[in-house]
């Protein structure tokens, strides 16, 4: 494995400070379903640490480059001390914002490009791309809650009624919304070459077989079976109710979409291998596991990507791993 190196600079509010030959270990990481990205650094134990002059109080931030490259950049939340005289601290980006503040929300036909713009604007975060998306949410609302929250509910009912998936991530200066569809990388990680381990995982506990959408007085609107399945494993229903009036095409739609996503079983694979910096929760790989018969794009919905200190190399450096979890792209859960 190629020896590379990291930097990491420390901002404080009497200026910036490169800490890079401090640190031991940095676990850079995000996964589908929480709002930030983190970074959690292990300085060496050393009597020097202190030269650090992290303080978690004083609002410290730290950035991350990887041979030179900026991969994050956020604030210092969380430190932790020991009597070993190590210290760890626990950077989040820009998308904390959207999960540690609290407010009230409501607004009517708005598109999911329009609530995240809005909210973005209201914390006063920096937008970058935002995707587009023609779809108008008949209301969306939420009292006392987070951006995150509301955002998450914009982002369900967009797929539910449309069948296309969004993502939010924070780079080093700006949050984004994307199209998940519209962030496929090349990256090939596969078994034999760049792969160090792999476990698939099949559950099929709460696959359903039915689903079934409800009106007015629990009127039945549409029945959608999938009849394969259900000689499997007998019925397994779920209802859902539509939150506005359709067309006959588009309950039909909508049903498809739900079973489609209920149908699957929570398949997925967790796999370790040689680092690729792009290949993030959002983002998609293309995996080959031969003894599997595995070769096809995967979403990433969790990643940690691990950079150590090579203590058994005269020359310094930085070994990069990555541990992913991954789930094919038609079979991605809600």
């Amino acid at each position: 494995m190629d020896e590379q190196q990291i930097t990491l600079i420390l901002v404080r509010s009497d200026g910036m400070f490169d800490i890079t030959e401090l640190v031991e270990k940095i676990e850079w990481g995000g996964r589908k379903g929480a709002a930030p990205r983190t970074a959690q650094v292990t300085l060496l134990d050393s009597s020097e640490y202190e030269r650090s002059g992290i303080d978690v109080a004083e609002g410290h931030s730290l950035v991350f480059y990887w041979n030179g490259v900026g991969l994050f950049g956020g604030m210092v939340l969380k430190q932790d001390d020991s009597d070993e005289r190590i210290i760890n601290v626990t950077a989040y980006d820009l998308c904390r914002y959207l999960s540690n503040n609290h407010d009230s929300f409501s607004y009517e036909n708005k598109t999911l490009p329009y609530i995240f713009k809005d909210i973005c604007n209201r914390f006063n975060l920096p937008i970058g791309e935002v995707a587009e998306c023609s779809y108008k949410i008949d209301e969306m609302s939420g009292l006392v809650t987070t951006p995150w929250d509301v955002l998450c509910d914009a982002m369900l009912e967009t797929f539910q009624y449309t069948g296309e998936r969004y993502y939010i991530y924070a780079d080093m200066e700006k949050i984004h919304l994307i199209k998940r569809a519209d962030s496929m990388i090349n990256w090939v990680v596969e078994a034999g070459s760049n792969l160090m381990t792999y476990k698939r995982t099949r559950d099929y506990s709460s696959i359903a077989t039915r689903v079934k959408l409800i009106g007015e007085d629990d009127k039945l609107i549409l029945l959608e079976v999938d009849e394969e399945l259900e000689s499997k494993f007998g019925i397994f229903q779920e209802v859902e109710k539509p939150k506005k009036d359709l067309s006959s095409a588009k309950y039909k739609q909508i049903a498809q979409n739900k079973l489609k996503l209920s149908g699957k079983p929570d398949c997925y694979i967790t796999i370790t291998g040689i680092g690729i910096t792009d290949c993030i929760s959002g983002a998609s790989l293309h995996l080959i596991i031969p003894e599997l018969d595995i070769s096809n794009v995967y979403y990433i919905d969790e990643d940690t990507h691990t950079f150590a200190a090579n203590k058994a190399s005269i020359n310094g450096g930085f070994n990069h791993t990555m541990k992913l979890k991954v789930r094919l792209t038609n079979e991605i859960q809600g």
